[in-house]
């Protein structure tokens, strides 16, 4: 009985000095803190020690793919709003000696910005107890995105590079690092940063997470530089993602868009070749193809025929009447002959739109225009023109001349060398 009673007092005094010994470290951890803070007062530097409430483990909240403020974190000023007291998470603490002086030591390194060593004690942590370890780094990355937050990005910087260079594909530490450069503007490298994200994440549900940030950053990122006209660093980076993470509609259309604004029809007729069979696909497939064979067929040239001092060119109106005009680049308006308006109207009438008079070298002459459904020369063609109806006896070779507002509708170049006509798409 006395043995037993024995016991049970060494039992309670072991346990007492535990927990003499556990607050003695406490009280130890804050004393060398508040020395710290006041070291670094004296320096100007600030400190920022308290532990806030959990992070989110959802990477829709700790990324955004909109355009965020920028701030390159180097004028990072010590304020009052960036001290608070220093708080102690019981719950880290255990009955082991050992592992609760090495939570104590990391939270000082952590405390004071020594993120190099704090790291390293957070990984014996891990080895000896991880879920102990879990709950340190969770408070950490707290602490981290409290510091983004209030833009002081230098120091958030250094410990996400130390937590990284432990465990670079760590999820929440990247995902932090990806708020940090979307603060700063890089967003080049956010995006690579998210594909190797992707590339080594093995939880599906993260994956998929991931790629949904991919896409929205991609998409805001490309409107950016195609409204700045930037078609080569469009070109680049769509290609490297493209080799990257495999066929997507949207980096088909762009690099399309992007090798035509650089008169490149032939490669980006390569490309549009890869979603020809995609269901998704098909309007863009059919709207870029078109713009594709303009594009083609007007680097060959449209045919002209020289007629002494002039050229002809071969049109057709509203799909059914073939007729041969002369390009007169002085004409504001285009004009057909009164025989070739009676060929035009013998199988459907086409009312006048406006009559007019129109000064010749003989004099001025009554004239009418009317309004064409179509009006094309080769593949290109103009919707709903006006076109001038008036006599033309002294032109015997032509039905007309084919006047600017036709040609200013597109660029146009004539090459009076090889009698060419090239045609552009403004």
């Amino acid at each position: 009985m006395a043995k037993n009673k024995l016991i049970a007092l060494l039992l309670l005094a072991l346990g007492v000095s535990g927990f003499i010994n556990l607050t003695l470290l406490k009280r130890q951890v804050i004393l060398e803190q508040k020395l710290a803070d006041a070291k670094a007062n004296n320096a100007g530097t600030a400190r920022l020690v308290a532990l806030p409430n959990g992070t989110s483990e959802d990477a829709n909240t700790l990324l955004s793919a909109s355009e965020p403020q920028r701030n390159t974190g180097h004028n990072e000023q010590p304020t009052s709003q960036h001290k608070h007291p220093v708080t102690t998470d019981d719950s880290l603490y255990s009955d082991n000696q050992q592992v609760n002086l090495m939570i104590a030591k990391a939270q000082q390194f952590f405390n004071s910005y020594r993120f190099s060593q704090a790291v390293d004690l957070y990984a014996s942590i891990n080895d000896l107890q991880p879920q102990t370890a879990e709950q340190l780094k969770h408070n950490w990355l707290a602490e981290c995105q409290t510091m983004i937050e209030q833009n002081r990005l230098n120091i958030a910087s250094d410990f996400i590079d130390a937590m990284l260079h432990l465990q670079p594909f760590e999820y929440h530490s990247s995902l932090l690092q990806l708020t940090l450069w979307q603060k700063q503007g890089r967003d080049l490298q956010v995006l690579q940063r998210l594909i190797d994200l992707e590339l080594n994440e093995f939880d599906a549900e993260r994956k998929q997470a991931l790629s949904s940030h991919i896409d929205r950053v991609y998409h805001h990122w490309s409107a950016r530089v195609i409204d700045r006209q930037n078609w080569r660093l469009l070109i680049e980076q769509t290609e490297r993602l493209l080799a990257q993470r495999g066929l997507q509609i949207d980096y088909i259309v762009n690099l399309v868009n992007g090798y035509l604004q650089l008169d490149d029809a032939h490669t980006a007729l390569s490309y549009l070749q890869q979603i020809e069979y995609l269901a998704d696909a098909q309007t863009q497939y059919q709207q870029l193809q078109q713009r594709i064979e303009q594009r083609l067929r007007g680097n060959e040239g449209i045919p002209l025929i020289a007629d002494r001092d002039h050229l002809l060119v071969d049109t057709t109106i509203n799909n059914a009447l073939s007729t041969r005009l002369m390009i007169d680049t002085g004409a504001s308006l285009t004009v057909i002959s009164e025989r070739t308006y009676a060929q035009l109207t013998r199988h459907t009438e086409i009312p006048a739109h406006r009559e007019m008079m129109i000064r010749t070298a003989s004099g001025e002459v009554e004239a009418f225009s009317i309004i064409v459904e179509q009006f094309a020369i080769g593949p290109w063609q103009v919707r709903d023109l006006e076109v001038v109806v008036m006599p033309l006896t002294n032109m015997t070779k032509t039905d007309g001349l084919l006047g600017m507002n036709f040609l200013r509708q597109f660029v146009f170049n004539i090459d009076q060398q090889q009698d060419l006509l090239f045609l552009q798409a403004k």
